[in-house]
């Protein structure tokens, strides 16, 4: 219980830093082009439950560019390096997930299993460093999963 309240006292300090960072640049954060896509990391902070966590996390932007040029947020999708398969095979366990080769994707530290299930809207100022740009056949791929997703 201790480490859970110290994780989320920091996770507070640095909550408090990205607000004073977003209400000193709002309209930078508004005008901030970041690209349907592209993968940064991102300050998800401490959550509950299954949700992701963490700071520094992967994140791919996938909401679409024109609200992307006009907002301060954007929708997102978490990676993860855990991978997870149907036993004895490489079928993917869930048909939500999509590879992100680290062979393909150079600045990718791991193979990255894009989470389409997990999707949130987060201001700009929670992204941190761009990591990278996927190609248009893995984004098309990756937009047929959030369509099952969502049940669109």
């Amino acid at each position: 219980m201790y480490d859970r309240t110290k994780k989320l006292i920091s996770w507070l300090n640095t909550k408090v830093f990205l607000n004073e960072k977003y209400n000193a640049n709002t309209m930078a954060f508004r005008n901030l082009f970041t690209p349907r896509g592209h993968i940064y990391t991102c300050h998800l902070g401490e959550n509950i439950g299954d949700e992701k966590c963490g700071i520094g996390r992967p994140v791919l932007i996938v909401s679409n560019d024109s609200a992307n040029r006009k907002n301060s947020n954007v929708i997102v999708v978490t990676l993860s390096k855990n991978i997870k398969y149907v036993p004895n095979s490489k079928v993917l366990k869930f048909k939500s997930h999509y590879v992100l080769s680290n062979s393909k994707y150079k600045k990718l530290a791991f193979d990255s299993c894009v989470q389409t299930e997990d999707i949130k809207v987060i201001s700009k100022s929670r992204l941190g460093k761009h990591i990278c740009s996927i190609d248009k056949t893995d984004m098309n791929a990756i937009k047929k999963r959030l369509k099952y997703s969502l049940d669109i």
